[in-house]
């Protein structure tokens, strides 16, 4: 029933809205919404990142996934239930928070140094329960209060309960997470709470002032940059939660000094059309003959068609055989649209350059959602000659 609901979702819910959307048009609209707000009740702030999330779609669309996700609350309360009173006796059940564990919901390697000194850190188990509190805290602080928001009430009925088992398993400190992008983020720290854990949320990716983002709440929530505080205040999110750490993997090399090896290498994102790939590759060419490079182009490890990029690179060498840190370490020049590798490349004090040619409406888009990297020293692709 729940893959049912990812399609629907899927279907529904669509990132390309939230670049399609002004600056000032989500700004008027958190504006207007945040009049609701009280900085203490962390289910508003959820429940508003929510509102945020489906502005600007239908409102059919919405409107059947609410019903649907109504009609299916009651059955899969009573199936995580029924989970919970089977598996119970087998949970490995703590005493005592003797142990400092903190339970990892994101991606491993983007974790703070910071943190991983101070916790020892499992890995979250993927199986869902709700305990009898577990439901009585979901009737009393969500649905009692929002009874016709299905979507919003299904999708922290889910994270509740992954979280609830995990917690009887493990019974940690700390529960790390990549959940800004949530509209559960900010109930999941309620919840936390009243069990004594920390909910720490720590940055895995590239940034944007994007109301996707806003209202959000967690105890902690590590940025790399002081920059990325002050985006998440236009999105209204709670300005105490803020702590500048970089990942461990940057902070081992941000340091270093790094010799002219004459690389440049491309990193795709995985959403080029062929236009736009030909454009690239038309370009690269370019810089290859005047400039006298070694060209790389880096596919998405998880997006892309790779039998298209083989065919429009096939001169070029396709890098996808080394960790991501190491090919960031051996290139001079970094180069994309708008992604992650551009400031980590500047935290390494790499020549950063922003493609400005394959996608223009995105590179002027860029600048009206206060892209970091517009503001830090970098070049145009256009101007690589």
């Amino acid at each position: 029933m729940y893959n049912l609901l990812l399609k629907l979702i899927k279907i529904i819910f669509n990132n390309k809205h939230y670049f399609q959307m002004n600056k000032e048009i989500q700004m008027k609209y958190i504006s207007k919404i945040s009049k609701k707000l009280t900085s203490e009740d962390l289910v508003i702030r959820s429940f508003l990142q929510y509102k945020c999330q489906i502005y600007k779609n239908s409102k059919m669309k919405i409107f059947i996934l609410n019903i649907v996700c109504i009609l299916a609350i009651v059955p899969i309360i009573v199936v995580f239930f029924i989970r919970y009173k089977y598996d119970k006796n087998k949970l490995n059940i703590f005493e005592k928070k003797d142990k400092n564990i903190a339970i990892n919901f994101g991606y491993y390697e983007k974790i703070p140094a910071l943190l991983v000194r101070k916790y020892n850190i499992n890995e979250m188990y993927k199986k869902y329960i709700l305990t009898y509190e577990d439901i009585k805290f979901i009737f009393k602080r969500i649905i009692l209060k929002y009874p016709f928001n299905g979507y919003f009430i299904m999708k922290n009925i889910m994270k509740i309960a992954l979280y609830s088992y995990n917690i009887m398993l493990q019974n940690p400190k700390a529960i790390f997470v990549n959940s800004e992008y949530s509209f559960t983020s900010s109930i999941l720290t309620l919840y936390c709470n009243l069990k004594s854990i920390k909910h720490i949320n720590y940055m895995h990716g590239e940034k944007l002032l994007i109301i996707r983002d806003a209202f959000v709440k967690f105890d902690e929530f590590y940025i790399w940059d002081e920059y990325y505080k002050n985006i998440f205040k236009k999105l209204k999110a709670d300005e105490n939660q803020f702590i500048v750490s970089l990942p461990r993997n940057l902070e081992k090399c941000k340091n270093d000094k790094w010799l002219e090896t004459k690389i440049l290498t491309y990193y795709l994102q995985g959403n080029e059309t062929y236009h736009q790939l030909e454009l690239i590759k038309n370009k690269l060419q370019q810089i290859k003959d005047k400039k006298y490079l070694d060209i790389r182009v880096r596919p998405h490890p998880r997006y892309g068609d790779r039998k298209k990029i083989n065919k429009v690179f096939k001169d070029f060498r396709i890098e996808s055989d080394k960790n991501i840190t190491e090919s960031l370490k051996e290139a001079e020049f970094i180069v994309s649209k708008y992604s992650t590798v551009l400031f980590e490349g500047y935290l390494m004090n790499k020549k950063i350059v922003i493609d400005d040619i394959s996608d223009r409406k995105l590179y002027f888009k860029l600048k009206d959602l206060d892209y970091i990297i517009l503001q830090k020293n970098h070049m145009k692709l256009s101007e690589v000659i």
